[in-house]
């Protein structure tokens, strides 16, 4: 079997300082053009909001991590650029609580100072909404329980380098379809995960077939400390599981996932 590494590298003189540190802005209901107050849905009414964040110097942005509760429908997240001209990031036509993660880009998106992001989330407390956690419906605003809802979408990126326009970051490897192996292949990013983090880790795994997933996670010590699933169905491909990590204390942390036939 051969693999084919690509790797992007950037030369720089002895004395020159390179700010590559991975920033972030999580865009919340005080970017609502409509006000922070504004966040919030009446019983049996499906509505839209608009959250504006204006970027404040020349930034390459990595990646991006919508995230809604049940009453979400679908989320489209763009650049409106200094020049007039559109840069989409996210297009999500149908929500789903339980696929969501986070989403990096093949290659940096440059976003100019002066540019706006415009981020658009649709939420539906209905009846017709078959997610919706309460019937009948009841009024939902802010809040961290599934019943409540979020408008939450934090943006990753670094200080703009010239030539970040010819930077590509898909992977070039060969398919994990073609190995020969009964593991699952999984990876966690963004690993280590700073005390700081303010938004969930996530693990990405990949099936052969479809089959029933449970996922723990164990300390240093080799005792479990969480049950994320048990026995969860998925589908074969490639899935991402978001992992709140706010309240965990410091450590080393391993993730254990099983099937009936893999680990």
């Amino acid at each position: 079997m051969r693999q084919i590494l690509h790797l992007s590298i950037s030369f720089a003189d002895e004395s020159e300082i390179i700010d590559r540190t991975v920033r972030d802005y999580i865009m919340l209901p005080f970017n609502l053009i409509t006000g922070a107050n504004s966040f919030f849905l009446q019983p049996n009414q499906i509505k839209t909001f608009e959250g504006v964040y204006t970027i404040p110097f020349d930034v390459s942005l990595i990646g991006i991590f919508p995230h809604m509760h049940y009453l979400g429908k679908n989320w489209e997240v763009y650049i409106e650029n200094p020049d007039g001209s559109k840069t989409n990031l996210i297009k999500i036509n149908d929500w789903d609580f339980n696929w969501q993660g986070g989403y990096y880009f093949d290659r940096y998106k440059i976003a100019k100072k002066g540019s706006k992001v415009h981020a658009f989330a649709k939420y539906d407390n209905s009846t017709g909404n078959p997610a919706n956690p309460s019937n009948p419906p009841r009024f939902v605003t802010w809040g961290e329980g599934t019943k409540d809802e979020m408008y939450y979408l934090p943006l990753l990126f670094v200080p703009y380098k010239v030539g970040d326009e010819n930077v590509v970051f898909e992977n070039n490897t060969s398919s994990l379809y073609d190995l020969e192996s009964t593991n699952i292949k999984a990876k966690i990013y963004p690993n280590p995960i700073s005390v700081q983090q303010t938004y969930p880790a996530h693990v990405q795994f990949q099936l052969h077939t479809g089959t029933t997933v449970s996922m723990e996670i164990y300390n240093e010590a080799g005792q479990m400390v969480r049950t994320l699933f048990k026995n969860e169905y998925f589908s074969e491909g490639d899935h991402i599981v978001h992992v709140e990590t706010s309240r965990a204390v410091k450590g080393k942390y391993f993730v254990k996932i099983t099937t009936k036939m893999m680990r």
